[in-house]
């Protein structure tokens, strides 16, 4: 875990659970600088998120390469490990970076349900276009209606979640 601050007045506990990439954009070179994904094992991640409360940490960023392949190399999943950390108890924010869209709308059901814990503040999700032949010539998810729906029952889940994206 790396601590410190980011657009807070308090102090941040950042959580990696993973490097590498599932993914092959045409434009990208994440996966030829780190390679295929490596998920950090799932206890581990627990570990890291209990001891960040036990330290006071109230924001919390889950961060990695490719955050919603998260587990798929160990027989896990994203979700799975969003449902663990929000069921802990306490005033907590979680915010999460660079959840490819096709995460999103892969686990949507079990990102709903999780989001309605209100422990969950911001989603980063580099859509990268709002074109769906320029998308697709990036090799990344590319109906763009479907991500419309996506985005608006993940608001509906939870109303004061930010949604963050890189065009």
């Amino acid at each position: 875990s790396i601590y410190y601050r980011y657009l807070t007045k308090n102090p941040v506990c950042y959580i990696r659970i993973s490097w590498g990439c599932r993914g092959n954009c045409s434009y990208c070179t994440v996966k030829n600088a780190t390679g295929s994904l490596i998920s950090k094992p799932f206890d581990q991640c627990i570990k890291e998120f209990k001891k960040g409360l036990q330290k006071g940490f109230k924001d919390f960023v889950i961060l990695a390469d490719d955050v919603g392949a998260y587990g798929l190399d160990i027989g896990k999943t994203f979700p799975e490990l969003l449902d663990s950390i929000t069921r802990f108890s306490g005033e907590y924010k979680i915010s999460i970076r660079d959840l490819n869209p096709r995460w999103v709308i892969k686990y949507i059901d079990e990102l709903e349900e999780i989001l309605g814990r209100g422990k969950i503040i911001s989603l980063d999700v580099p859509i990268q276009s709002g074109s769906s032949r320029i998308l697709k010539l990036m090799h990344r998810y590319n109906n763009v209606n479907v991500m419309k729906e996506t985005f608006s029952r993940l608001k509906k889940a939870c109303l004061d979640l930010s949604l963050n994206t890189h065009i």
